[in-house]
């Protein structure tokens, strides 16, 4: 990356999945930022999302290139004690670090701001969820579409049943919401010194 792009010497720790999170990473590593993205064992799930046109003798679909190019993808255990004591040392020497993991998750592995921010008080920690941290739904970008209305304003006449939107357009709304948060915090830490947790 060139040292001359805004995000240079940023260093993003990516634990998320699917479009939203990953869409968030994209758009720190396109601007300069080192993004170490954390994967399960099994991969990030979209790998093997492919299309009629993807290269059938590619390890990778090419939806997960789309948001995860220009990153570094390391895999993982995080019910391991021990991968779990790999993710305190990245955050210790990360400025961002995104999550989506399902709620209680963070707790039950021990991955909590609180957690994190003890060795590391400017960690910026972004997690996004589909109903937020109190709920144990996950949030889904069709089910979401259907429940704000969206897919009904995209039917083709009043009198015509709810469509769903051609793109994921919650998961980018999600994306460009956090972004904004992560930007804001980026922004006052200049002034404190300080990280903080967005959800």
């Amino acid at each position: 990356m060139s040292a001359n792009l805004p995000f240079a010497g940023l260093r993003v720790l990516e634990l998320a999945a699917v479009l939203a999170g990953p869409q968030v990473g994209q758009f720190f590593a396109e601007l300069g930022a080192d993004v170490l993205k954390v994967e399960p064992p099994a991969g990030d799930v979209t790998r093997s999302w492919r299309t009629p046109g993807d290269d059938p003798d590619s390890s990778v679909s090419a939806y997960f290139a789309a948001s995860n190019w220009g990153k570094t993808s390391i895999v993982l255990d995080l019910t391991q004690p021990a991968a779990q004591a790999e993710l305190h040392r990245l955050a210790a020497a990360a400025d961002v670090l995104i999550a989506s993991y399902k709620p209680g998750d963070a707790e039950k592995f021990g991955l909590t701001y609180a957690a994190l921010a003890a060795a590391n008080p400017r960690l910026i920690y972004a997690h996004l969820t589909g109903y937020g941290p109190a709920s144990p739904r996950v949030g889904y970008d069709a089910v979401l579409q259907a429940e704000t209305g969206f897919m009904h304003l995209n039917a083709a006449s009043p009198a015509d049943p709810p469509q769903k939107m051609p793109v994921a357009l919650i998961d980018l709304l999600a994306a460009h919401q956090l972004k904004e948060g992560i930007l804001t915090a980026l922004y006052q830490r200049e002034k404190t010194g300080r990280g903080r947790s967005w959800r």
